[in-house]
């Protein structure tokens, strides 16, 4: 069970239950930032003092290039700084000054991807002991382990660099056919050298490329393919959350009467999975949320489209939970069971719930909130300003649902939450009086 699985459309999965305890006893790492910046900003250095005290020769340009993949490396990018170090000690007679400045700044490289690769390493035989503990089992879409993990996204950049280096190889050969025509490939060689970017830096990204889909096949292979249902709060674990607000599900999208993504709905194609939210929806605009009877409110209040843009303020409900499937270590993609794979965009929402960005560490992970998002990938705009603009309506008291706070609904304005609200002056305009109600009608 190890293994990936790539044959069949529904596999068996191993489920394992996931502790607060165990989650929050996840063993922590060096963080990402600074493993990117502790390892560009030293390296591009020592590269610019190399250039100002000699003369750049064709393999420190070709450095300089290899310097560019620690944009895509996150953990391995103190592996290719001290690979690049290793090239420039091996390329030149250095005296006892330079040489000493480069054992330095490769033991500090050295730390840096011990530590990454360590300290990753024990996550990973944490996730497998996790599925070898599995009391339970699963049958989960196979589309989910195929998602847009490392692996599956290495390859397909090998493929798509191999084919720019044959198609220039080939444009650079027929050019030089046209002036003249007794050319061979023989001759065609002779004119790259390692300053030619343009045949070098693919080269380049396949060694790279390469060197990450066999890091992700040794990660996926220790780890192996299990079904974890582990806890949402952001402050604990490795996972940072994402959520998308202003949008509704297509679940949603296609009630009766639902006005919401109306261009994505009208271009004549598949409806995408998560549609704009419309604010003039009869069903899910502002007006229509704020006529909820408070039971009704109740029942919905865990779905951002009640609470648009205002959703950024929600905290996760009290003990709430989702299984994940795809988590492998650090820098893994994992996918939320029982939700739709993602499509071509692979940023693309495809649910309104709580989903996985990426498993990496951070400076303070007490700190961390869930990353909400709209559909175009932008931060929420959370007018609190609007406050006063607006007769506050009704308070709605959300304890009962796992939210500990109350809606406040203000006339032509999303719901607000809030935990503290301001006591309720009642006025001919309110559409509903205080609200004690906590919990739904059954």
């Amino acid at each position: 069970m190890g293994s990936k699985i790539r044959d069949d459309a529904m596999v068996l999965l191993p489920r394992h239950v996931v502790s607060d305890e165990q989650w929050a006893a996840v063993p922590r790492t060096v963080p990402n930032r600074l493993l990117r910046w502790g390892s560009i900003l030293p390296y591009y250095a020592l590269i610019a003092w190399w250039i100002i005290a000699d003369e750049p020769t064709e393999f420190v340009v070709a450095l300089i290039f290899w310097g560019f993949f620690t944009v895509f490396s996150a953990r391995m990018t103190p592996w290719l700084a001290l690979s690049g170090v290793c090239g420039l000690y091996l390329s030149a007679d250095l005296d006892p000054l330079t040489t000493g400045l480069l054992v330095a700044v490769a033991a500090w490289f050295l730390g840096l991807g011990l530590g990454a690769t360590l300290s990753g390493l024990r996550l990973s035989l944490s996730i497998r002991r996790w599925r070898l503990l599995a009391a339970g089992s699963v049958t989960v879409s196979r589309s989910l382990l195929a998602g847009p993990g490392t692996l599956i996204t290495s390859r397909g950049r090998v493929g798509y660099f191999f084919v720019m280096i044959i198609a220039l190889i080939l444009f650079r050969f027929g050019a030089m056919l046209v002036r003249d025509r007794e050319s061979t490939f023989r001759s065609l060689a002779e004119t790259f050298t390692l300053a030619d970017g343009g045949l070098v830096i693919p080269l380049l990204a396949i060694l790279f490329w390469l060197g990450v889909s066999l890091v992700a096949w040794i990660v996926e292979r220790i780890a192996g393919d299990v079904v974890l249902q582990v806890p949402v709060d952001p402050r604990h674990g490795p996972l940072r959350l994402g959520r998308v607000l202003k949008a509704v599900p297509r679940t949603e999208a296609l009630r009766p009467g639902c006005t919401c993504g109306a261009k994505e709905s009208d271009t004549g194609g598949d409806m995408p999975q998560v549609l704009v939210l419309d604010d003039v929806c009869p069903i899910h605009g502002i007006d229509a949320v704020n006529a909820l009877e408070p039971q009704e409110f109740l029942r919905v209040a865990h779905e951002p489209w009640v609470w648009g843009e205002n959703a950024a303020a929600l905290p996760v409900r009290a003990n709430e939970r989702l299984e994940i499937v795809g988590l492998y270590g650090w820098g893994s993609r994992p996918a939320v069971v029982a939700t739709p794979a993602p499509g071509k965009n692979a940023e693309a929402p495809t649910h309104t719930g709580y989903r996985p960005w990426r498993t990496a560490e951070v400076f303070h992970r007490a700190n961390r909130k869930i990353r909400w998002r709209d559909l175009a990938d932008s931060d929420p705009n959370f007018l609190a300003e609007k406050r006063a603009d607006a007769p506050i309506a009704d308070h709605i008291r959300l304890h009962g649902v796992g939210l500990p706070g109350y809606a406040v609904r203000s006339t032509g304005q999303r719901p607000r939450f809030e935990t503290n609200p301001a006591p309720l002056v009642r006025t001919g305009v309110l559409a509903h009086g205080p609200s004690g109600a906590s919990t739904p009608s059954r």
